[in-house]
């Protein structure tokens, strides 16, 4: 196995919640701050605090709720991109029927039984981010990895390109490199559950920092071909990069001095990895940066911010991320909140 997976990518260099965005009134305009875009009320002023200090911390294993995911993706956006909405199985579906075909430029194609999917069958927690909206899961995943395919494959010297077609017609060309670089998976369960043909099961292609139109659903073929030039990169949304959003709800609390306020929310941009949050109190004048050392760009940041009010005021708290490549998020995401 290592000898094909050396040879394979030798020579190569290794590449929940819609955003919280404050909404914007009918009186507002927008400041710009960093490349940040900040949505500023007209009709409201809020108290400052500039500088804000606070505790920080990150976790990448937060997983998204079944039912969140399946609101999300099922209501909310109407599909991750070019995958099928989820939804989950009530019981364990054995698909007697499914086979996955082998096929392209091979000394011979084959076909894998679902059975023998889930006998070769691994865990783990990847995030399905579209490139085209805020959507975005983290969540448990089980499933074969295209490695091992690659393994059971006679693939020809040649070989340089994998194709991912689903039962609908919808198909991928990705570089087998830039595949296996990026853990390509054959997923027959979400969440701890398996999909039902509805949900674009049995089979998902799923791979780790890549934007969710790559997540071919029903997948029912995969060729391995040759290709005089690498496939398009399927890149998300400028406006999609540097992904930020709170998660609470306050709705009309009201904290007293001296409370310690928390918040939390995610930060993503697919294969970028996220190097910093920050956070403002006084309408991004100034910015405080919590760095996220480490962090995976396979899953989301998951952030927790306590603060220490110490002033009387209506605030606003807005948060940005930063990515490796010094991308900053083009779009506020902030919450309000009151300390009498």
């Amino acid at each position: 196995m290592a000898s094909k997976m050396k040879k394979i990518l030798a020579g190569a260099a290794s590449l929940a919640a819609l955003q919280s965005a404050a909404a914007a009134p009918v009186a507002a305009e927008a400041a710009q701050t960093d490349g940040f875009e900040i949505v500023q009320n007209e009709e409201t002023v809020y108290d400052k605090v500039a500088n804000v200090q606070g505790s920080f911390r990150f976790d990448q294993d937060v997983l998204s709720p079944s039912d969140k995911v399946f609101s999300l993706f099922g209501t909310a956006a109407t599909g991750v991109c070019a995958a099928p909405s989820f939804a989950f199985a009530n019981d364990a579906d054995t698909y007697v029927d499914y086979y996955l075909n082998v096929g392209g430029k091979l000394q011979k194609s084959f076909q894998i039984s679902y059975a023998e999917l889930m006998q070769d069958g691994q865990d783990d927690i990847l995030k399905c981010s579209c490139g085209m909206s805020p959507a975005i899961v983290n969540v448990q995943v089980t499933g074969m990895p295209l490695e091992n395919i690659v393994e059971m494959a006679d693939l020809e010297d040649d070989i340089n390109t994998v194709v991912f077609k689903g039962s609908d017609g919808y198909s991928v060309s990705v570089s087998l490199k830039k595949a296996l670089e990026k853990n390509a998976m054959l997923v027959y369960k979400v969440g701890g559950e398996g999909l039902k043909p509805e949900a674009g099961g049995p089979v998902q292609l799923w791979m780790s920092g890549a934007a969710a139109s790559y997540f071919t659903r029903h997948v029912t073929d995969i060729e391995f071909i040759h290709s005089d030039s690498e496939a398009d990169a399927k890149t998300p949304d400028e406006a999609q990069r540097a992904k930020v959003s709170v998660l609470n709800s306050f709705e009309d609390a009201t904290f007293a001095k001296g409370s310690q306020i928390s918040f939390e929310g995610y930060a993503d941009d697919f294969d970028v990895a996220i190097s910093a949050v920050e956070f403002s109190l006084d309408g991004g004048e100034t910015w405080t940066a919590y760095e996220t050392p480490d962090a995976s760009t396979n899953k989301w940041v998951y952030w927790y911010f306590t603060y220490d009010a110490q002033q009387a005021g209506t605030f606003r708290l807005d948060v940005r991320s930063r990515t490796a490549d010094g991308k900053v998020s083009p779009m506020a995401s902030s919450i309000v909140f009151t300390v009498e």
